[in-house]
């Protein structure tokens, strides 16, 4: 895969997902800016897996799984920042 057609890939996916995916994740997290970086950290990881993601079936699902998993991740250290 090229440079270029990474990029076209990348442009896609945020042009058809970016507003479903800042939907999703505040509706799971109520926090804007915990929202801001998860769907900054997502799109970072289409970025980096961009020739993956060429190849991928769904890569819908993907995307949506990545936002799940983050998510967990942000939701957890938030929780133990809070215990402290």
């Amino acid at each position: 895969m090229t440079k270029k057609e990474a990029n076209r890939l990348i442009l896609k996916i945020r042009d058809e997902m970016y507003e479903e995916i800042a939907w999703y994740i505040w509706n799971h997290c109520h926090d804007e800016e915990m929202a801001k970086d998860i769907l900054q950290e997502i799109f970072l990881e289409v970025c980096r897996n961009a020739e993956k993601l060429a190849v991928h079936e769904c890569y819908r699902g993907w995307v949506y799984k990545t936002a799940k998993y983050k998510l967990m991740k942000m939701k957890a250290l938030d929780s133990e920042q809070k215990k402290r």
